[in-house]
């Protein structure tokens, strides 16, 4: 199911959101209908760059899940 969790998070940069804080917490899934969905988006943030550009940010997100 790792593969679904990934189409998830292609599908939420698509609309250029960026959670900041993906974790296990954060995350759950349904078992009816098989899906992934995030949660907690307090974090996120709406970008105006194309997803993998470069940008310097300051770091967020919980302390053990940084990279």
């Amino acid at each position: 199911n790792f593969y679904k969790l990934e189409e998830s998070l292609i599908l939420l940069h698509s609309f250029g959101i960026i959670h900041n804080d993906i974790k296990p917490n954060n995350i759950i899934y349904s078992p009816k209908n098989k899906k992934f969905c995030f949660i907690d988006f307090g974090l996120s943030e709406v970008i105006q760059n194309p997803v993998g550009s470069l940008k310097k940010v300051k770091p967020r997100g919980s302390i053990s899940y940084c990279s």
